[in-house]
């Protein structure tokens, strides 16, 4: 069994179409197919069109590629969530981080996590800080891992945006991202 999380990649695809006749080929979505890059949509194309079964990550998702791609059998798994880890915050856990990180009280906090690459939706980000930039009521908080590519776009919204602050992970083994 192949189980392909990256089918937008050229190597992913052409793996896919040596071995997918042989071995059955699970290709997992979990990116928006208008953001990707012609060169990703075309490996995308090959790894679906030697895939068995397409998974999506969400309902949306794959109610986008079933309208884009309506030969294709598509289906969605969501993303597990670790709620003991992950859950809202509580007033008094929001005011600790806002004061600890000199966050106005009076800012609604907004949250990125992700590459700050256009296939993860860096333009819908930079809509979002143009927002944030023209209103008083708002502070984004983005978190991304460091990769050298990634510079330009951390120095422009550091400069370029207020009410904003890139919290950048540079522990994390990025060579495997983009």
């Amino acid at each position: 069994l192949i189980i392909s999380r990256y089918p937008d990649l050229a190597a992913e695809a052409r793996f896919i179409k040596q071995y997918g006749g042989q071995i059955p080929v699970i290709v997992h979505l979990h990116l928006n197919y208008g953001f990707l890059h012609p060169t990703q949509q075309q490996a995308l194309l090959l790894s679906i069109a030697g895939a068995r079964k397409l998974i999506c990550n969400c309902e949306a998702l794959r109610d986008d590629y079933q309208k884009l791609f309506p030969s294709y059998q598509w289906e969605f798994v969501n993303n597990g969530i670790e709620t003991a880890l992950f859950y809202p915050a509580t007033e008094v856990e929001r005011a600790h981080f806002k004061r600890q990180n000199v966050i106005p009280e009076s800012k609604k906090l907004l949250c990125y996590t992700g590459r700050l690459n256009h296939a993860k939706g860096l333009q819908l980000l930079e809509q979002v800080l143009a927002f944030v930039s023209e209103t008083d009521q708002y502070f984004l908080i983005i978190q991304c891992i460091y990769l050298p590519k990634y510079k330009e776009a951390i120095e422009k919204i550091e400069h370029t945006y207020k009410s904003v602050r890139i919290l950048v992970n540079q522990d994390v083994k990025a060579d495997r991202f983009d």
